[in-house]
């Protein structure tokens, strides 16, 4: 029974997506972090991207969040990383030290975060 449930873990794991930061200069020549969810894709989040990814060894402190809809096929909104991930927390499916599995939201759900 648990040997199943470990493998379904796993799976779940091993087939979503793993949200990747894209870095931008801002106009005070800071840098700003940005990662997005999109409509139906399970995505693996990081918890506190602050800790993990740095540039130049630099900490990168501002982040957002952009959602995304394919059927809109636009981005809704974007808004600060830590409060859309504040919003997403009932659709959590697991979580481990570092990163959160999100589960593939719909178009309501997604306009519903707001």
């Amino acid at each position: 029974m648990f040997g199943k449930l470990k493998k379904i873990y796993e799976n779940k794991w091993s087939q979503a997506h793993k949200a990747e930061p894209k870095v931008y200069q801002t106009p005070d020549g800071g840098m700003m972090g940005a990662m997005a969810i999109t409509e139906g894709v399970d995505t693996i989040f990081p918890k506190n991207p602050k800790a993990l990814f740095k540039v130049d060894g630099a900490i990168i402190n501002e982040w957002q969040m952009a959602v995304v809809s394919t059927t809109k096929d636009s981005v809704l909104y974007s808004d600060d990383y830590y409060k859309v991930l504040k919003l997403l927390k009932s659709y959590v499916v697991e979580e481990n030290d570092n990163y959160l599995l999100i589960r593939g939201l719909s178009l309501d759900e997604l306009l519903n975060l707001e």
